[in-house]
């Protein structure tokens, strides 16, 4: 059988090997999301994000949403709107790509 070890092989086999050891060493661990929605005055239903997403603590998720239930009203604060526009990146051909991953980490094709 015949194994090729090019300059494109080796970095994509080291990016496999350690997101493999990432997934093989994972301890999961239990968590609580806050899922809030309200009704506004024009019979709107809107969902309530929380900054903090997950609480790996159950009684302060188990107190948050007791704060939350007993509430009737919610004030709005401040209304944040963005316009994010990403350009996609320029396509690198081999030898670029090999150019900008060497000057980048510091080595020649060698290593």
């Amino acid at each position: 059988s015949l194994i090729s070890y090019g300059p494109c092989q080796t970095p994509t086999l080291g990016f496999c090997v350690d997101r493999h050891d990432t997934i093989q060493t994972h301890k999961p661990e239990p968590y609580w999301v806050l899922q809030v929605s309200v009704d506004t005055k024009d019979e709107k239903r809107l969902n309530l994000e929380w900054e903090r997403i997950r609480c790996f603590d159950r009684e302060v998720a188990v107190m948050f949403l007791q704060t939350v239930k007993g509430q009737t009203e919610a004030k709005v604060i401040s209304v944040t709107t963005k316009e994010k526009q990403k350009e996609k990146p320029l396509a690198l051909n081999t030898v670029e790509l090999m150019r900008v991953a060497s000057s980048g980490l510091g080595m020649g094709p060698q290593h």
